[in-house]
């Protein structure tokens, strides 16, 4: 059972508060660029995000997990990598607490005292309310998603979304009848397996492969704007952090190549990992962040920034 999460102070909030998604009626539905894309992730001093490949590394303390879920609960969706799902196993719901509905009480509000079977309810209902939906970019199909897996059974539970699973268009067309049968396992359950075309798979050549990212990630962005999802939280792996961050798609509605990256949150943890650790580097220089501020959470520190296509 995950620890309780404890609410953010009010300086907190008002940091965050620049770097949110703004309202969906703000933005344009008239690309796919229109998604608000928050990049957010810890690392350790030395760029790494994890101590090694495979291995579920805890680097944020509790005032800057609480954050991540605050976070979660001003998004859409939530988005990681297949390798994520697998390594980690994440619930990617939303814990923040969150004010529920008065308890029941009895008849009239005399006698009975509080209803803590009615307020339990109500907290789980707050829960899954504003849990985001969970994506797992997962091209190949092989995260390994089970009706056990943690995400799929807070959904189950009541207490977040069934996730959404992105599947290269051409890997989806060669499922195996074993494939086809994890598949109708998992709808039944309640996710759904979504082909994308344009999705970038195993079959990419290694000297296309940032062309083929940037068209994966306009693939993305198409279904979430397809589906009414105006903000998405990028949370991991590495692989999905540093192809987003060297991303480049198409703006149709102002005529202009740019990052699909809105904000980052950033939080920063006073440790070393370790030159075996998973790193976060792009594969060139990426310098376009704006509005850039600090604070501090507990132990860590946490930067906060607008790309420069949203900065004000």
């Amino acid at each position: 059972m995950s620890a309780p999460l404890t609410a953010l102070p009010a300086s907190t909030l008002s940091f965050l508060a620049p770097y949110l998604p703004p309202p969906p009626s703000s933005i344009s539905s008239s690309s796919s660029t229109s998604v608000f894309v928050t990049l957010t992730y810890a690392s350790s001093l030395d760029s790494r995000i994890a101590a090694g490949q495979g291995q579920r590394t805890a680097l944020s303390g509790p005032e800057s997990k609480s954050m991540t879920h605050y976070l979660r609960a001003h998004h859409a969706a939530i988005l990681v990598g297949g390798t994520t799902v697998r390594v980690d196993d994440p619930a990617l719901n939303c814990r923040y607490p969150v004010a529920v509905p008065a308890p029941h009480r009895g008849f009239l509000g005399f006698g009975g005292g509080e209803d803590p079977e009615a307020t339990k309810a109500a907290e789980k209902a707050n829960m899954a309310a504003q849990s985001p939906r969970p994506v797992i970019l997962d091209p190949n199909f092989g995260c390994g998603l089970t009706p056990s897996s943690r995400v799929m059974q807070v959904a189950q539970n009541g207490e977040g979304k069934a996730p959404w699973i992105l599947v290269s268009a051409k890997r989806a067309s060669a499922f195996t009848d074993s494939e086809q049968a994890c598949v109708a396992t998992l709808e039944a359950a309640g996710a759904e397996i979504i082909p994308v075309p344009d999705l970038l798979g195993s079959e990419a050549d290694a000297d296309d492969e940032h062309d083929a990212w940037n068209a994966s990630w306009e693939a993305v962005l198409t279904v979430f704007r397809h589906r009414g999802i105006p903000s998405v939280m990028v949370e991991g792996g590495a692989r999905v952090i540093t192809s987003m961050l060297c991303a480049a798609v198409h703006d149709p509605e102002r005529g202009l190549v740019t990052s699909p990256v809105c904000a980052v949150v950033l939080t920063v943890a006073p440790v070393y990992l370790g030159k075996d650790g998973v790193e976060v580097a792009p594969a060139r220089a990426v310098d376009r962040l704006m509005s850039v501020r600090w604070t501090q959470l507990g132990r860590d520190a946490v930067l906060a920034a607008l790309s420069d296509r949203f900065s004000v």
